[in-house]
């Protein structure tokens, strides 16, 4: 077993962190950010069932670019491939016109 598989490496620490901020931002129910896009303050893009400011939406993005990285599987995988799949499907929608607000 390589040092980067055990349980109590440093890097599955920030690992943890990342997925939860990946994760919260990507269900975002903040009523300001909310309010944001019902109001028209901001340009927001609607992605899985959320609207999100397009400032936010970018934020996210890079940090799903900073996902991009080869791991040896691992118990918590199943997140990581969850993760992943909510990033690509972000930037499907940030990539499509359709749904944006005006």
């Amino acid at each position: 077993m390589s040092a980067l598989s055990t349980p109590g490496h440093a890097r599955s620490r920030p690992y943890a962190a990342f997925a939860l901020l990946v994760l919260a931002a990507m269900h975002l129910q903040s009523a300001a950010i909310s309010l944001q896009c019902t109001i028209g303050a901001a340009r927001c893009v609607k992605s899985q069932g959320t609207e999100i400011p397009s400032k936010r939406a970018i934020e996210v993005l890079e940090l799903c670019d900073d996902l991009n990285f080869e791991r040896k599987p691992r118990a918590e995988d199943a997140k990581y491939e969850q993760i992943k799949r909510a990033c690509a499907q972000l930037e499907r929608d940030f990539n499509d016109e359709s749904k944006w607000t005006k």
